[in-house]
């Protein structure tokens, strides 16, 4: 006959946090809610007063678009909505279709090096480091950091002029197209 086992459950007195050298990398940084992040290139350039506000706001605008339109992930903004209304789900995809169109729009103007690159910055959080070995991968100098400092903030101070255009080319686009006949 098997003997029960008592089941013990392990409650933390403190949160896990992660160690004093981890805590002490450049890359990694505390929130305003106590909780230890990596930090993202968007921010390390926003505190070091290298990109604008503009600039940011771009940068989240475009974050959200690509992760609505690509991987169908949206913030509803705490707004509930009926799942028995009229057009819900037809109105969902089309929101998703706008969006992944005006992420088209900013990959043909800007080009596909353009868009790859936002998407290390802004999606897979890379840090610098990682960037330049994504990038550059035969090059094994120290200064590719700084270089990849420079190449992000030109980027995202870029991107507000090319995300404006994209968007006022999806208006231009949508207005062509005669879409009640569809």
């Amino acid at each position: 006959m098997a003997s029960k086992r008592k089941r013990t459950i392990v409650t933390l007195e403190r949160p896990l946090l992660p160690t004093k050298e981890r805590q002490a990398k450049p890359d990694f940084e505390c929130c305003e809610d106590g909780v230890f992040r990596s930090a993202s290139i968007l921010m390390k350039l926003k505190k070091s007063g290298k990109i604008s506000g503009e600039a940011e706001s771009a940068a989240e605008c475009w974050v959200k678009d690509y992760l609505f339109g690509f991987q169908d992930y949206c913030d509803p903004s705490g707004k509930e909505i009926e799942p028995e209304a009229r057009g819900n789900i037809h109105t969902h995809n089309l929101n998703r279709v706008h969006a992944k169109e005006r992420i088209n729009f900013v990959r043909m103007i800007a080009g596909a090096e353009f868009h790859r690159k936002l998407v290390l910055i802004l999606i897979e959080n890379f840090s610098f480091k990682s960037l330049g070995s994504a990038l550059y991968p035969n090059r094994r100098d120290g200064r590719i950091s700084t270089e990849v400092s420079i190449i992000c903030e030109t980027l995202l101070n870029l991107l507000p002029d090319i995300y404006s255009a994209a968007c006022l080319k999806q208006k231009e686009f949508r207005s062509r197209k005669d879409i009640s006949t569809i």
